[in-house]
């Protein structure tokens, strides 16, 4: 998270956007995003309502922060735990896995499948910035494009490939998967699928 306290004359000031970005997580995370108010939010962070507006425009503006902040962090989790330079269908696997059990019982990643308020996190990484800002995209990205050049795949081939990857990426981040309930597990099939065809032709 931010850091809280910021030096300045006269001695140690608050970092009040801070303070109000830490008791969003915690409050997001304890109760999940409809049980949590501004008013929640701001008597955790001990101060005032008001203050909370000279920051963000609204709970669904403090929540997209948090959601990306919470995002960002389970991905990093993830990364550190695979190893990259094994075989690519036991990386898949342990990619969908971990991914799977970083997100069990987390009230912040759990929001991804409201309704209500997931067209916020589908906007924002759909979005140039959102893709620009999304640390994991750009790993997997460079990942994925390294591996093909390391199997003998030409531009025009790899050109062709990423294509495909962008796909994957939007049938992610896009569809609406309330009526879809074994979408991870189908979409893990997918990748698995793709990722051996790309192997096996250059064995």
């Amino acid at each position: 998270m931010s850091f809280i306290f910021c030096s300045g004359k006269g001695g140690t000031l608050i970092n009040k956007k801070a303070l109000i970005e830490e008791a969003a997580h915690h409050t997001f995370k304890e109760l999940g995003y409809k049980k949590t108010n501004i008013s929640k939010i701001t008597e955790r962070a001990g101060i005032a309502t008001g203050s909370f507006y000279k920051y963000y425009d609204s709970k669904e503006d403090i929540f997209l922060q948090v959601y990306i902040q919470e995002n960002n962090q389970l991905r990093e989790r993830i990364k550190s735990q695979i190893d990259w330079q094994g075989d690519p269908i036991t990386i898949i696997q342990a990619l969908f896995r971990l991914s799977h059990l970083e997100q069990v019982d987390n009230k912040i990643m759990a929001e991804w499948n409201n309704e209500a308020i997931n067209h916020l996190m589908k906007d924002y990484y759909n979005s140039d910035q959102g893709r620009k800002e999304y640390p994991f995209h750009h790993f997997l990205f460079e990942t994925f494009q390294t591996k093909l050049v390391e199997l003998g795949y030409s531009d025009s081939e790899i050109k062709k490939l990423i294509q495909v990857y962008e796909l994957l990426y939007a049938l992610d981040t896009k569809i609406d998967k309330s009526n879809l309930p074994h979408f991870n597990e189908s979409l893990q099939v997918l990748v698995e699928y793709f990722i051996r065809g790309i192997v096996n032709q250059k064995k």
